[in-house]
């Protein structure tokens, strides 16, 4: 990019050059959480019905932090607060926190410790950086491998009998919510497997596509272009997933890429200042989200208005994410036409997001094999079955079953409880760990369950009951699908 005559003008120049980075990804971070909170567009009827309530107060927080950090994208500060505040939320809603928030924790987690880290003074003064730029390199390299991870596990899990089976596939189920409102596209069973084995082939190639530098660029194209088509689904809704997985892909794009897209810009905008440039696309941003936060104050369970405020949060989501198919392709345009200049920064020796958060992310990932837990654990929608005595996996054995969860099961035979009741008398079972924690200390409930050999009662009028709810951290930490036959026919994350 250009440099001003004079020394100090070019100083300040250069600086702010090097923040433009850490604040298109702080506008694409901020947007992702809206879109995540429009999703789940209840969170405003929650806030207003119950107030106070710490689950609408974390909310709203977020929600305001959000908003705050699209309004002034170049604040690190604004980040930090919204890194936090997501970080407090995932804690207070676990274990019930989709995977797609799970991603998002352990990005916030890295995002906080980087941001921690860059003020340290002695580290800050030997770099000679910008806060922004210290932030990001550090943050980046942690973020890479978040992604990789990430698909690499989703891609594991799907290499399982049941998904490629056309009749009960997750795959199928999906495209099939799409056939609902776009009858312009062939039936799901002429195209079945082929969308299944495409599934399968885009989420295995995009590891490996992300992980070499000279393919990156194209996987993230692909990735774009496989989160445009997930959130076509306008009934489970993915586009929070995609709006995650889509800013985080932004982030394997070289440095060259903020600079072209910036300078661009700028001649657009007869010389328009970076930082300035990306302030009026997030304000834009901003104002396409506004009637959707006020939109969700107001709406009610009224099965219309929810169709429309859905079909306006489409068709927001689509024209977002076509914008960074379209930068990315206009970026490689420019590559390939020679328009830029490589603008190389400093490298961090010490990546502390990565040595501390990485190894929390594979153990998460390799939950299910190790019997530490079956969901939240990236391999959501896989129709993957791995029981203690049971694996429907191409060649993952059974589950390790660590703690011993998996292995110890209830069948409820009869129940008074309406979300018992659809295991009654069913070849599905619970584990003692997630029946338990149901309904411990619950008054209102009666039961007859066989644990084992043994057909036992639980009564809720009754003070004692002999079950016992497993210790606060660990219902925090684990949580567990259903096992047994059928399980596998079930699309849940």
């Amino acid at each position: 990019m250009g440099t001003h005559a004079g020394g100090m003008e070019s100083v300040t120049d250069s600086r702010k050059q090097r923040e433009v980075p850490l604040t298109i990804f702080a506008f694409l971070w901020g947007s992702a959480t809206l879109f995540s909170m429009h999703v789940a567009w209840a969170w405003a009827i929650d806030f207003v019905s119950t107030f106070p309530s710490w689950i609408g107060l974390t909310n709203f927080t977020v929600v305001v932090a959000a908003v705050l950090l699209l309004i002034r994208p170049c604040s690190v500060s604004r980040l930090g607060m919204l890194a936090a505040a997501q970080v407090a939320q995932t804690l207070f809603l676990l274990p019930d926190v989709p995977n797609h928030r799970f991603i998002m924790f352990f990005v916030n987690v890295a995002l906080v410790i980087a941001i921690v880290q860059a003020h340290d003074s002695k580290r800050f003064n030997r770099l000679r950086g910008s806060l922004s730029e210290t932030v990001f390199r550090s943050f980046v390299p942690f973020a890479r491998f978040a992604v990789i991870a990430v698909y690499g596990f989703a891609a594991l899990a799907k290499l399982n009998y049941d998904y490629f089976n056309p009749g009960h596939s997750c795959c199928t189920k999906f495209y099939g919510n799409i056939l609902d409102w776009n009858r312009l596209l062939p039936r799901a069973e002429a195209i079945g497997s082929l969308m299944i084995l495409a599934t399968v082939v885009i989420e295995l190639s995009l590891p490996i596509l992300l992980m070499w530098s000279r393919s990156r660029v194209l996987g993230v194209v692909v990735g774009l272009a496989f989160h445009l088509a997930l959130s076509l689904d306008l009934v489970k809704l993915f586009l929070n997933f995609s709006a995650t997985m889509s800013a985080l892909l932004i982030l394997f794009l070289p440095g060259d890429f903020y600079c072209v897209f910036i300078e661009k810009w700028r001649a657009l905008r007869n010389g328009t200042s970076d930082l300035r440039v990306v302030s009026r696309l997030c304000a834009a941003t901003l104002i396409l989200h506004v009637p959707l936060v006020i939109t969700c104050i107001f709406v009610t369970e009224d099965k219309q208005i929810s169709q429309v405020y859905i079909s306006a949060l489409g068709i927001i989501w689509w024209s977002y994410s076509l914008s960074l198919l379209i930068a990315t392709f206009a970026y490689l345009r420019m590559v390939r036409n020679g328009e830029f200049r490589h603008n190389s920064t400093p490298t961090i020796p010490f990546r502390a997001p990565l040595v501390i958060v990485a190894p929390l992310v594979i153990i998460n990932g390799c939950s299910p094999y190790l019997g530490i837990k079956t969901r939240t654990s990236f391999n959501m929608y896989s129709n993957l079955r791995i029981e203690a005595d049971y694996s429907n996996h191409l060649f993952m054995p059974e589950s390790a079953d660590l703690l011993g969860n998996l292995s110890d099961t209830v069948s409820i035979v009869e129940t008074d409880d309406p979300q018992l009741k659809e295991f009654e008398k069913s070849t599905v079972k619970l584990t003692y760990f997630e029946f338990s924690s149901h309904v411990a200390n619950r008054r209102d409930l009666n039961v007859v369950y066989r644990r084992g050999e043994e057909l036992l009662t639980y009564r809720g009028r009754r003070l004692n009951n002999g079950v016992y709810a497993p210790h606060w951290i660990l219902r925090k930490l684990l949580l567990y699908r259903p096992v047994g036959d059928g399980v596998e026919e079930g699309c849940i994350w």
